[in-house]
């Protein structure tokens, strides 16, 4: 059976975006598990696993959790947020459960998980780090419904401790969760490094044409995600450093690191459309019935969004903030 994650927040029924608690983590709860946490998980799960992430809109605002987890067939579930106060000095996580509840072994491991990165606050039925609510709503759905289901805290945004280990120790906050709702994590890394032959090659003959100017990154995460530009890789034929996920590390100097880009932006355009469209603050424009994802989230962008005029609020290297969503969409999904 499948264990349902699910990132708190996000997108509501009316069509405005719930960004959850910020602090020191600018973009929100929402976006950061997506962004940040998500992939890292992704990393980590080992194979075979059965675990769905799930980003696609707020689920207590559609009030759909039981049918949710009916749909995905999953025996439990397990919401991921981070919190916020008004004091800073408020740190450390916890899991909340209907408190009803005594916490489950899955429970106790998630505890256990944020306790090792943040420490844990609060205790329930003689456990540390276990809140017990009943004034939540997927809280008292999913206990009507008998579905397994507790809500983490990882740390408070408003923390600048917490928020440090939240953004630059991700990864390893990653793991420890992944491992405490598999019991184990992927040690494809273990393996890649015991085998010399699996590194990339420095050496390789292959080369690369970059036919027009496109952003150049520092890892090959944010060439995927076009995310965090740092530079420009100007029209010229380049040596391939490394590959990974798609991506490639281009380098004017054989054997030597360069930037990475992303191969979709290497399209030169024919015609009357070789002059790209540029977009400006308070342009009016619409998402193409094409569009399928945001540029800067895994979520899907739905169909009632779509051919409706919106406002430009701020202008990317590859995308644009749509203000009344308040959404990031690429430069090649809106007309």
């Amino acid at each position: 059976m499948v264990h349902l994650v699910i990132a708190g927040h996000g997108k509501q029924r009316n069509g405005t975006f719930d960004p959850g608690a910020t602090g020191y983590i600018k973009k929100g709860e929402h976006k950061y598990v997506v962004e940040d946490l998500f992939p890292a998980i992704k990393r980590h799960l080992p194979k075979g696993h059965d675990v769905v992430l799930f980003s696609k809109y707020k689920v207590s605002n559609y009030g759909n959790i039981a049918a949710l987890a009916k749909e995905y067939k999953a025996s439990q579930i397990t919401e991921i947020h981070f919190d916020a106060a008004a004091a800073e000095s408020a740190r450390g996580g916890h899991v909340i459960v209907h408190k009803s509840f005594a916490p489950d072994k899955a429970d106790l491991a998630l505890r256990d998980a944020i306790k090792k990165m943040v420490g844990v606050r609060y205790s329930h039925k003689g456990h540390e780090g276990i809140s017990g609510r009943d004034n939540l709503y997927n809280v008292n759905a999913t206990a009507k419904a008998g579905i397994t289901y507790r809500l983490i805290e990882l740390g408070f945004g408003s923390n600048k401790r917490d928020a440090d280990i939240l953004t630059k120790q991700v990864d390893q906050y990653a793991k420890e969760l992944v491992k405490a709702i598999t019991g184990k994590v992927s040690d494809k890394q273990t393996e890649q490094a015991s085998k010399p032959q699996a590194k990339p090659s420095t050496s390789t003959s292959k080369t690369y044409k970059v036919v027009k100017s496109i952003a150049g990154y520092v890892n090959a995460a944010d060439a995927k995600s076009r995310k965090n530009k740092k530079t420009t890789v100007k029209s010229n034929t380049y040596h391939v450093y490394k590959e990974s996920n798609g991506m490639i590390n281009v380098s004017a100097k054989k054997g030597s690191p360069g930037s990475w880009i992303n191969p979709a932006d290497n399209k030169k355009s024919t015609g009357s459309a070789s002059k790209p469209k540029t977009f400006k603050v308070g342009q009016k424009v619409k998402i193409k019935s094409s569009a399928k994802k945001y540029s800067r989230s895994t979520a899907s962008i739905p169909t009632r969004y779509k051919n409706k005029s919106y406002t430009i609020q701020q202008v990317g290297s590859n995308d644009v903030l749509i203000k009344e969503l308040y959404s990031w969409i690429r430069k090649s999904d809106v007309q």
